[in-house]
């Protein structure tokens, strides 16, 4: 095959020399003869040189160069030729782009003529062999840890998996060497480093594997394709690297028959009951485990992370949730809302407030058929005394409201006044009352401390009970009310024996809500390293009335309040709530970053479990143990963790709070309301998932 490559007017050359007629007594010497070269494949294309030489006088008229080739080794249209003298011409071919490694001959003829097309006169030609060989560029893969990424999804997720690659072979010196990759069957995302291409560092890369939006469900297989390259990727190395994928996509809907499962109860409170053991004593399989339904709050301006879910708690056949949507058009504005177990359809709701403040509500509590919230507004309080807000309860079957109690009163009054209070407690049941925190900032001459009010209310009437006479340290005019000048953790914890436990600063105190009324509290020993400065809400031990309580200097304490003293410590960076079952406990740790399990007994290390391959850094929500399962929810996503095998049986790819129904339905408030150190661990995304655990 011939393929013209250039035309060179040859006009300069007339009058050149005597009269060369049809070219019969010319001739054109090229050179090299042959035209020979050899480069790697990311070299090219190259240009390639050629001289050639008129032997003879040159033609009397106008006359053109034409280069012609055969084969496919040079770009048509890419060739120029310069006249060098009156019988010298050199011509420049440039090789074709994306000339495939191997060898490529053919030969280049060059023809001087009269007409651009060489059909009519041709006064001169010559021709000569070319022979370029192109090598294969440097080989280097990687190897890809896993192997394969095998992987469950919900419907509507778009979760992401991570993958380690290590380089197989040796870069070459001189360019930094990159890596990108692709999927041709457009099921997932590949990004390296966070990007779609980065640089390597090192001998190996962290890639990231995201299923694409919308995925069906079913079974979905294919393998990213994966460069490795240099110079900005125009040089790719020689080698195959891929990542193939198996991945299935669970339906999002699975509306199976409600049943009670035989060991759940109602989630009441923060862990589940007054004791927060977050201990639910079912036997559990795994396998079984699908996604019932996801609500959304579908905030008013459209924003995902605009609305803030708290909670959740159940009753009956209801999941209730403390809903704030921070950016009405009125400012924030707050609902408590009942979904119905059965399909996620809203059973109720209830506006809470509105406007400056809703914002300031808190988690619900639920007990004898009642729902329980309290809030407090967040105007400017500057009038000393001016602390206030309410305690509120309405019917869990239906949402209509029974009654709101203003709550009132602050410690004597400085100066200066008062900040703005804040929610951050769920209610406790007591022995048919409900305690609730109220809590407030105050800076005196001298000084800025925290006061703690603990109300109990009937849960019949909302009337105020006396607290324990030896609890009211400050009285201001409401006897219903407990008032600590020292810093307490919000949220009380209550046995069967009407025993509320309350934690503040260098101790445990134990307050009986009974006929008795007495009190007591527990110091640590002096050779413990840290005073009881905790933000964590204290934990119950069914049968021996110890109580854990994690410090916030990161440590773990174990009272024995019977005997009323330290009964063991633990020091590390603990985080969220301890849960208990039996005599084990669990705590995250954030360093070294692991679920610790412990014995109770004396708290030595039993076994630890840390999370893979995802990218955690810390815990997102307090743990629930059962008989054979614990579930653990990080800042990705959520854990099932055998108990037996101490390995993850079931993930959900969102993290949030969790809670558990006596109809045996997992919930998770995705991405929020998590608590290390009292504060959301994430942003809530405004929804709610419910899972099928039977």
């Amino acid at each position: 095959m011939l393929k013209r490559l250039a035309l060179a007017a040859a006009s300069l050359l007339v009058g050149c020399g005597g009269g060369g007629g049809s070219g019969g007594s010319l001739s054109i010497s090229l050179s090299p003869n042959p035209l020979t070269t050899t480069f790697q494949q990311w070299d090219g294309p190259k240009q390639l040189v050629i001289n050639g030489h008129l032997d003879g006088p040159s033609p009397s008229g106008p006359f053109v160069i034409l280069v012609t080739f055969t084969g496919d080794a040079f770009q048509p249209g890419a060739t120029t030729v310069n006249l060098v003298s009156q019988s010298d011409a050199t011509a420049f071919l440039d090789t074709a782009i994306g000339l495939p490694a191997g060898d490529h001959s053919g030969s280049i003829q060059v023809q001087i003529c009269g007409d651009p097309s060489c059909s009519g006169t041709v006064y001169a030609s010559g021709s000569l062999p070319y022979d370029i060989t192109v090598q294969p560029n440097p080989v280097l893969t990687a190897a890809p840890t896993p192997t394969v990424v095998t992987a469950t999804m919900y419907q509507g997720d778009t979760p992401s998996w991570n993958a380690m690659f290590t380089l197989q072979g040796t870069p070459v010196a001189g360019t930094s060497t990159l890596a990108t990759g692709s999927d041709p069957a457009g099921l997932v995302l590949f990004t390296v480093n966070g990007q779609a291409g980065a640089p390597v560092v090192g001998s190996t890369f962290p890639v990231t594997v995201t299923a694409a939006p919308n995925l069906s469900p079913g079974e979905h297989t294919g393998a990213v394709q994966v460069l490795l390259c240099r110079n900005s990727c125009t040089q790719v190395y020689s080698g195959t690297t891929t990542l193939p994928y198996d991945i299935t996509v669970i339906p999002s809907t699975n509306l199976t028959p409600l049943g009670s499962l035989s060991g759940a109860a109602d989630w009441q409170t923060l862990n589940g009951n007054a004791a927060h053991e977050g201990y639910v004593p079912v036997t559990l399989d795994a396998t079984k485990f699908t996604p019932r339904w996801l609500w959304n709050a579908m905030p008013p301006n459209g924003v995902v992370g605009t609305v803030d879910i708290k909670g959740p708690v159940t009753a009956a056949n209801d999941v209730i949730i403390a809903e704030v949507d921070q950016t009405g058009s009125q400012g924030a504005e707050s609902r408590l809302l009942a979904l119905q177990e059965k399909d996620g359809s809203v059973a109720w709701q209830q506006s809470v407030d509105s406007g400056p403040g809703a914002a300031n509500v808190s988690p619900p509590g639920i007990a004898a058929g009642k729902v329980y919230i309290a809030e407090t507004p967040d105007s400017n309080l500057t009038v000393p005394g001016a602390i206030s807000g309410s305690f509120k309860a309405f019917d869990a079957t239906n949402g209509s409201p029974l009654y709101s109690v203003p709550v009132n009163g602050a410690p004597a009054a400085p100066t200066n006044g008062f900040n703005p209070p804040a929610i951050s407690a769920y209610p406790t049941p007591i022995n048919g009352s409900m305690l609730q925190d109220f809590q407030g900032w105050y800076t005196g001459p001298n000084q800025a401390s925290y006061n703690f009010f603990f109300h109990n209310f009937d849960d019949s009437s909302g009337a105020a009970g006396n607290g324990p006479a030896c609890l009211v340290a400050l009285e201001q005019g409401n006897t219903s009310q407990d008032v600590f000048p020292v810093p307490l953790l919000p949220t009380a914890a209550v046995d069967s024996a009407n025993n509320a436990y309350f934690v503040f600063s260098g101790a445990v105190l134990v307050a009986n809500y009974g006929a008795s009324g007495s009190c007591k509290s527990i110091v640590p020993n002096q050779s413990s390293s840290s005073t009881l400065q905790s933000d964590s809400a204290p934990v119950l031990v069914a049968g021996n009335s110890d109580v854990l309580v994690r410090t916030s200097a990161g440590n773990l304490f174990d009272y024995d309040t019977v005997n009323s003293k330290l009964k063991w410590s633990a020091s590390g960076s603990f985080a969220g709530n301890p849960t208990i079952a039996g005599n084990v406990v669990y705590i995250a740790n954030t360093s070294p970053y692991q679920v610790e399990v412990r014995d109770e007994g004396d708290g030595h290390l039993l076994w630890a479990w840390a999370p893979s391959g995802k990218g955690e850094s810390m815990f997102a929500a307090t743990m629930i143990a059962t008989n054979n399962i614990l579930f653990v929810s990080t800042d990705q996503q959520v854990y099932a963790i055998d108990l037996a095998s101490h390995r993850p049986v079931w993930s959900y790819s969102h993290p949030g709070a969790l809670a558990i129904s006596a109809n045996g339905i997992l919930y998770i408030a995705r991405g929020g309301m998590g608590f290390v150190n009292l504060s959301p661990a994430i942003v809530s995304d405004g929804s709610l998932a419910a899972i099928n655990l039977h």
